[in-house]
């Protein structure tokens, strides 16, 4: 996956469990390292912005990391989210529109299966 594809998707992914770039940036922070100290906690957070805002970005390796840690935290795991489209600016209008069929036909099997 490219620089813009991990941007869009850990952005996608950050929205559905109702984090924001500074929540996951402090929840990082925390993690990897054993400084609790707010300027460098305030460094890292302008950091990360800048990663996920710069279609020049090219490690694709740390964005990889980022989505990791995302979808191995206890929040995504509880949060039990169901398949959702998420507009991609990524995919051809035509193909944006499958897609939304196909998560909205996922969806309702999901909602059948549930009862």
């Amino acid at each position: 996956m490219g620089t813009k594809e991990l941007q869009s998707i850990i952005k996608v992914e950050l929205n559905r469990i109702g984090w924001s770039i500074r929540k996951f940036s402090d929840e990082y922070f925390i993690e990897y390292n054993d400084v609790d100290n707010d300027d460098e906690m305030e460094q890292f957070f302008q950091k990360v912005k800048k990663q996920l805002g710069r279609s020049s970005f090219k490690n694709c390796e740390l964005l990889d990391s980022y989505l990791d840690f995302i979808v191995q935290h206890p929040d995504y795991c509880k949060s039990r989210l169901k398949p959702t489209f998420a507009p991609s600016d990524v995919l051809s209008d035509k193909m944006r529109s499958r897609m939304y069929d196909i998560s909205k036909e996922l969806s309702e099997a999901l909602e059948v299966t549930d009862l």
